[in-house]
């Protein structure tokens, strides 16, 4: 083993180490939360189980996992400097070494090995990657929440005591977070790679001073059995240090990792040192098929029909997916087989949905092309036809000259031509006339573009009623009372008008507002906060927001009203629904209760249909335009652009509001935005200009103003 591998192997040896130290202090992490969360559910008494001791039970899992997140990211902050320091060494010995070996035993003082500058580029790093951390944990404690909801609704179903039911829940929880400590396995790995090796480009960068021996940046690949084919491509790689390494997929950077479980590493290389031969890639390595996945998913029996529906869905086979929703276990076999069949079979479902809204605009954007494609080709025979008859009269005209002069006797006749010219302009305005015609179809009338909007927002509450009579219908006269209830909470958090007035201080600047958030927290209850929660959540956004306007409620309404085979489906699929409906009440009483924001926000829209009243109304200055549900703005510009990407159907829209709320805060929002306002369902906006933004090829820019009611 020559010097070069021996330092290459304690470079591996010294990062992987301290993996192992920082894996084993988040694990330690990881365990006292568990502690913590197994006494609050044991604390839980409630005597029976049911959906609400599910709730219950819930919004303590999620709770804890919001600071089980925190912490995560905290102490991989705090560790941030053992990092730098350990990679500030492994540079400065890789340089002082190579000095000896290449340069006659003159070593070259370096610039970087202080610790004054450890602890600087430990601070920078620090900030620099203190999100990353918070957002890599937050969706490692999202997935675990989501996975123990799926095992504990399949407890739910079994209608067991509460003590029997409780150790069942644990050791389902137990379960999940073992199951997924390959995720925080992969973040450790993953950020200490980024940390290392951006503070060894940082400390090349600082000994790069001499113009005659310039440093380069090698990468080195780690070959063993888990090498990915593009860690053998980049191996050897030399590149100068504001230059980037490029992948076997075209992929740049300028230090790994470019991927999770990067393991390549980069050193220096000065001029004087001669040139650089890479470590031979190992035959081994040649034949190295592409990494599989980190955990290939377990399928149990009772699960496989689910999946078939899944398989069916994504491969937009909608008919397929339909027949294969609900296996024939859910009607003859267990509880436990019924259990575990349930939630398989909603994301089906939910997948068909979507395929189905897919397909639609699919076939509306194929309608749209045939119907420009035959215009086109009309038009262009009409050109062609136009051009003939011009060529025409351009050959005609020779010989008419001389009809004309033969003709002198009848001058006295042309007084009546003069009267022409006033038919002349009769004539000219018929040509222009029907493309203004054209124009004022499409463009439409201010008046025209509100109606249609309006029309369809009593329809969207018209769908919204009847699912609400669908839920009390399939599940009783209790659910009809509780959703009255649920209606009355609502108003009474809208104080009486149409959308919600927030209560506390108002809040200019939402970055600089803990003293306010703190105080909304403390204000929420359980069920306020957790519902907060799952609106951010993937899990259950859409399907209270849904709910909340109306839209494609039909198809949950034919799916409760659905008979036979699928009554249990459709009994599953009104829980679901009346559990949104509780969501969205308790939402509404929680942003009642926010902080208010006034100001100017923004917000973004993509892929609205061209049929669309709202984007009709947006297209059409005068048009008031209502909110149909509960909607997202951001007092950031640059935030909201990125959701209305420049395609067609792309809008950005902009308003100087006074009711909007402010409930960003990692405590109760999944992935708290610092920038987030919310403005609930009914407020109502004028449209006063919409242009296309300057740059862009089709992303309008609406300016609005908000209407007092």
């Amino acid at each position: 083993m020559t010097v070069i591998d021996d330092m290459l192997a304690a470079q591996r040896a010294a990062i992987h180490k301290m993996q192992g130290k920082l894996g084993a202090r988040q694990r330690r992490i990881v365990g006292e939360a568990m502690v913590g969360l197994a006494g609050e559910i044991k604390r839980l008494r409630p005597g029976s189980w049911s959906y609400t001791v599910k709730s219950e039970v819930m919004q303590v899992v999620s709770r804890a996992f919001v600071d089980l997140s925190g912490k995560q990211a905290k102490a991989l902050g705090e560790s941030t400097l053992d990092v730098t320091k350990m990679s500030a060494g492994l540079t400065a010995r890789w340089l002082n070494e190579l000095d000896r070996r290449y340069r006659a035993g003159e070593v070259k003082p370096l610039r970087f090995d202080t610790l004054t500058w450890w602890t600087r580029k430990s601070d920078e790093v620090n900030r620099a990657r203190l999100r990353m951390y918070g957002t890599s944990f937050r969706r490692y404690g999202a997935k675990s929440v989501a996975a123990i909801e799926d095992e504990i609704a399949r407890v739910v179903l079994l209608n067991e005591p509460w003590e029997k039911a409780r150790a069942k829940v644990w050791a389902s929880t137990r379960k999940v977070v073992d199951d997924n400590q390959w995720m925080v396995d992969r973040i450790i790995r993953t950020e200490v790679s980024a940390v290392h090796n951006g503070i060894a480009l940082e400390a090349l960068r600082e000994e790069d001073d001499d113009p005659a021996d310039p440093m380069f940046k090698v990468l080195i690949a780690t070959f063993d059995k888990k090498t990915g084919q593009d860690s053998i491509f980049v191996h050897g790689q030399r590149r100068r240090l504001d230059e980037e390494f490029v992948d076997d997929s075209g992929r740049r950077y300028m230090a790994p990792p470019n991927r999770p479980h990067d393991r390549e590493v980069v050193t220096g290389w000065r001029t004087s040192y001669g040139v650089y031969e890479a470590a031979k890639t190992p035959k081994r390595a040649l034949k190295t098929r592409p990494r599989p996945k980190e955990r290939p998913p377990q399928v149990t029996t009772p699960q496989i029909q689910g999946l078939e529906a899944l398989r069916a869905a994504r491969t937009a086979d909608i008919d397929a997916a339909r027949r294969a929703l609900v296996p024939p276990s859910a009607i003859t076999g267990t509880p436990e087989q019924i259990a575990a069949s349930i939630d398989l079979n909603n994301s089906a479902r939910l997948r068909v949905r979507q395929l189905q809204e897919e397909r639609k605009q699919i076939t509306e954007s194929i309608a749209r092309l045939r119907r420009e494609a035959g215009s086109k080709a009309v038009r262009a025979r009409q050109l062609a036809a136009q051009q003939k008859a011009e060529a025409a009269k351009a050959a005609v005209p020779k010989p008419a000259p001389p009809v004309k002069k033969a003709t002198p006797p009848k001058p006295p006749a042309e007084p009546k031509p003069k009267a022409e010219p006033k038919a002349k302009p009769k004539k000219a305005p018929k040509t222009p006339a029907p493309k203004k015609a054209k124009k004022q179809a499409v463009k439409m009338s201010k008046e025209e573009a509100s109606e249609g909007l309006k029309k369809e927002l009593e329809r969207d509450l018209g769908q919204r009623k009847d699912l609400l009579d669908a839920i009390g219908e399939k599940l009783g006269p209790n659910a009809k009372a509780e959703i009255a209830s649920l209606t009355e909470r609502q108003a009474r958090a809208a104080q009486g008008k149409k959308y919600v007035t927030p209560g506390g201080r108002v809040v200019t600047d939402p970055a600089n507002s803990k003293a306010q958030r703190d105080a909304w927290i403390a204000s929420l209850t359980e069920e306020e906060r957790k519902a907060v929660y799952d609106w951010s959540s993937e899990q259950w956004f859409r399907t209270i927001r849904s709910v909340d306007s109306g839209r494609g409620a039909d198809v949950s309404v034919r799916a409760m009203k659905a008979t036979g085979k699928l009554e249990a489906s459709a009994t599953n699929e009104a829980k679901i629904m009346l559990e949104a409906e509780r969501k969205l009440a308790a939402f509404r009483e929680a942003l009642a209760k926010a902080p208010r924001f006034e100001g100017q926000v923004s917000r973004g829209l993509r892929d609205m249909p061209k049929d669309s009243a709202l984007r009709m109304a947006l297209d059409t200055p005068g048009a008031v335009i209502e909110l149909d549900a509960v909607s997202s703005w951001s007092a950031d510009e640059w935030e909201a652009r990125g959701f209305a990407a420049d395609g067609e159907g792309s809008y950005l829209l902009r308003v100087v509001t006074k009711r909007g709320a402010v409930i960003s805060d990692e405590r109760a929002v999944l992935l708290a935005a610092e920038s987030e306002i919310m403005i609930d369902k009914g407020a109502k906006f004028r449209v006063l200009t919409s242009t296309l933004r300057k740059g862009d090829e089709h992303r309008k820019l609406v300016i609005l103003e908000e209407i007092d009611d």
